[in-house]
């Protein structure tokens, strides 16, 4: 077994803002675990508001003792193997995402299986996958907007910004597609309930995380007071929080890079449904490698927002592909990644 990585930065095809940053190039790292001569890959998608960097995935692989992964050179449940390098990264959940990709790609590929029918997940997606507009000039919004109306089924707008209902009402002049609104946590309580208010005309699909992540209050009374979903999405990391979210918001949004990869993701799958609640799958901007795992749990959503690939200059990879708005997820074996 041999556990490799290296750098991949992601140019984007312009700059992208959302409520607390603007950025215009993403630091991943890739990762490869070659066991019995099959490569599997994976990809750490580390972010500073997570406490990750690029750096510090880089020296938490450096400092990774890998000999758990020799386990998916004999029958040893990926499970287990992840369970034991989670043991041994605490504070890299990105990095701890990326090895658990890359062990269902070996094991997918050993058993010449796609990694969603290892899972139990559909093969299928019921939904389709939102497309991302981040905060600009109204008009540049917009713009954005009936650009990629022909193509996607639902926008999802970043708001928190200070003319949101301007950007609001220039995209609805240009489309009249779904909308989905993502605050970014940018806002109180108070203010949640009054901007869901405001914006509900728009008709608004949903709002997501509008308050801080441990603001369970605020969330509490944006759900109560709005005629629409509350999806909390900062604020839920693994399956314990899904139970302290429960009768607070109304779904929450799985991303890898949060739950350490698809194991665990698969728990709050499990947990969210036991409770009610309704379940979305989210993405950070990445390469189609990162965005293809992800769809390998997409079927079981009732809202699907992976589409970080798209926003990138140029994507190294090739895998899952988006068809009349709706992800297709691979029947390859392993991921079905490419590149």
């Amino acid at each position: 077994m041999k556990l490799t990585w290296r750098r991949l930065d992601l140019p984007l095809a312009r700059p992208f803002t959302i409520s607390r940053a603007t950025i215009d190039m993403n630091q991943n790292v890739l990762v490869e675990i070659e066991a019995d001569g099959v490569v599997g890959r994976g990809e750490a998608e580390p972010t500073d508001f997570y406490d990750e960097t690029a750096d510090s995935a880089v020296a938490a692989l450096e400092e990774f003792d890998p000999a758990p992964l020799a386990g998916i050179e004999t029958d040893t449940p990926v499970e287990e193997i992840v369970d034991e390098c989670a043991d041994r990264l605490a504070g890299a959940p990105s990095v701890l995402a990326a090895l658990d990709a890359a062990l269902w790609d070996v094991r997918g590929k050993q058993s010449g299986e796609p990694v969603w029918r290892l899972l139990g997940a559909p093969g299928a997606c019921r939904v389709p996958t939102s497309y991302t507009i981040g905060i600009a000039e109204p008009d540049a919004m917009a713009e954005i907007a009936a650009q990629v109306a022909d193509r996607y089924r639902i926008l999802k707008i970043k708001v928190g910004g200070e003319r949101d209902l301007e950007c609001l009402e220039a995209i609805r002049k240009a489309t009249d597609l779904p909308i989905r609104v993502d605050a970014n946590a940018a806002w109180t309580g108070e203010e949640a309930v009054r901007n869901i208010e405001a914006m509900a005309p728009f008709a608004i699909e949903l709002v997501e995380q509008p308050c801080a992540r441990e603001d369970l209050d605020g969330l509490r009374r944006a759900r109560e007071a709005s005629p629409i979903p509350v999806i909390a999405d900062e604020s839920c990391h693994t399956a314990d929080d899904v139970d302290r979210l429960a009768g607070v918001v109304d779904g929450v949004n799985i991303k890898l890079v949060k739950s350490g990869g698809l194991c665990e993701a698969v728990r709050i799958v499990q947990r969210a449904r036991e409770l009610g609640l309704m379940l979305m799958v989210g993405c950070m901007t990445s390469s189609s490698l990162a965005i293809t795992t992800a769809a390998h749990i997409a079927g079981w959503m009732d809202f699907i927002d992976l589409d970080g690939n798209l926003l990138l200059a140029e994507d190294p990879f090739a895998g899952a592909t988006v068809e009349e708005g709706t992800l297709r997820i691979p029947n390859a074996p392993g991921l079905g990644v490419t590149g």
